[in-house]
């Protein structure tokens, strides 16, 4: 199965789907030796929420992205127990982050948030929208694997949230103490309106200008 050729739809430089026989076929043929193929199964213990996750750290950078061990294990929301902050750069150059337990805040501008221990539960989950009902004694800092784009939309209790970037990509947010209802949500075009708008002007003045 999925045997690519030199043009039509599996074409060599499409994206590649494999099954175990051409997956170690593709890694031989570029001149490596497969020593050990192993499995990684859904993290029932995480979801049932009676585990505590493998520390997850950085392991190493490549040329077309980063490495991360265990990543898939952490929780998509989750409280944290410390903050630092960190350039990007500075972030690549760790080993040692736990991003199960900590959130590095990689931008300059935002204000160390306070953290605390907080239960998390995710209660609806769509690419659009996810809900997360938080309860702490104390506020907490909740961070995400959602990535922090103008088109992200964070409300708690129905109020507006300003994300901060954490992990270099992703969003965290403020969260009081108490019970809450936290919502992310993207719309496409959110946050793009003003610079449309400016293209738009943009160009009307110069049809005006030709005329």
């Amino acid at each position: 199965m999925f045997q690519y050729r030199e043009r039509g739809i599996l074409d060599n430089t499409h994206l590649r789907f494999y099954t175990l026989r051409t997956i170690r076929q593709e890694i031989e043929n570029a001149g490596f030796r497969v020593l050990a193929i192993r499995g990684s199964s859904v993290p029932l213990r995480l979801i049932a929420g009676r585990w505590t996750p493998e520390p997850i750290v950085f392991d190493r950078m490549l040329p077309d992205g980063r490495i991360f061990r265990n990543l898939a294990e952490v929780p998509r929301f989750h409280a944290v127990d410390r903050v630092s902050r960190m350039s990007f750069t500075e972030l690549l150059a760790r080993r040692d982050v736990d991003f199960a337990k900590e959130a590095v805040i990689t931008d300059r501008k935002a204000a160390m948030p306070v953290v605390g221990t907080a239960v998390v539960r995710l209660q609806r989950y769509s690419d659009a929208e996810q809900r997360i009902a938080t309860e702490s004694a104390r506020p907490f800092f909740l961070a995400s694997s959602e990535k922090l784009t103008p088109e992200l939309s964070v409300r708690i209790d129905g109020n507006t949230a300003k994300p901060v970037q954490i992990n270099g990509l992703f969003a965290g947010v403020q969260v009081a103490a108490g019970k809450h209802t936290v919502m992310f949500s993207r719309r496409i075009g959110r946050g793009w309106w003003w610079p449309s708008a400016l293209s738009a002007a943009a160009l009307l003045v110069i049809a005006v200008l030709r005329r």
